[in-house]
């Protein structure tokens, strides 16, 4: 019966495409995972286009298991006489279309998953930059050297520009990694008026973030 052989040929299409998904998805989180931890960049542009050319072939093979399931299933010519036993088919290849979608949602989910920041690589990073700033500056008028003692930076751009990993410092916080490295930091907030503008400033003693 053609009917049942369409059935039959439409789950087997189904199965090795979840074969192709689910090998995909394996392959592709580790190769995710490395390249966000390994992305310096503030937003992770390399990541974000890796992360969306994942996706996108995922989605295309749902896209195709759709159309066949519409060219093959939905517009399945049938007689009259045979309307209960079309009605059962669909059902039975629709319901099988559907083990695939969910399948999708959950490789999906494990995709998004990836786009973790490893906060605590990323914040060395920071504390490896003041450390290497920290004796650089010098008083331009007598030339004493002008120790940093404290890690700086501002939500509100005023006149001065802050490094990239210093803008990063800021987000960490709203991130709560703070909870994330279990680290009590003690935070001073300053409020200054420059130029008519309040700016907003917070620092604290690297030493005193090491525990």
């Amino acid at each position: 019966m053609i009917m049942q052989a369409t059935q039959e040929r439409f789950f087997i299409f189904i199965s090795k495409l979840e074969g192709k998904l689910k090998e995909f998805t394996e392959a592709s989180i580790p190769e995710l995972i490395t390249i966000n931890n390994s992305d310096t960049g503030q937003f992770r542009r390399e990541y974000l286009r890796m992360k969306s050319a994942v996706l996108g072939q995922m989605e295309n093979i749902v896209k195709k298991a759709r159309e066949v399931k519409e060219e093959k299933i939905t517009y399945f010519p049938y007689d009259e006489d045979d309307l209960v036993t079309y009605l059962e088919f669909r059902t039975e290849c629709y319901d099988r279309f559907y083990q695939l979608e969910e399948l999708y949602q959950d490789c999906r989910e494990r995709i998004d998953s990836t786009d973790q920041e490893d906060y605590e690589v990323k914040y060395q990073k920071i504390l490896d930059e003041y450390e290497t700033i920290k004796d650089q500056f010098r008083c331009t008028q007598c030339g004493s050297p002008v120790p940093i003692e404290k890690i700086y930076f501002k939500e509100k751009n005023n006149n001065l520009r802050n490094g990239s990993n210093a803008v990063l410092l800021n987000c960490f916080f709203h991130h709560r990694v703070l909870r994330y490295l279990s680290m009590n930091i003690e935070i001073e907030l300053v409020y200054f008026e420059f130029k008519k503008n309040i700016d907003f400033f917070c620092s604290f003693q690297p030493d005193d973030l090491l525990g």
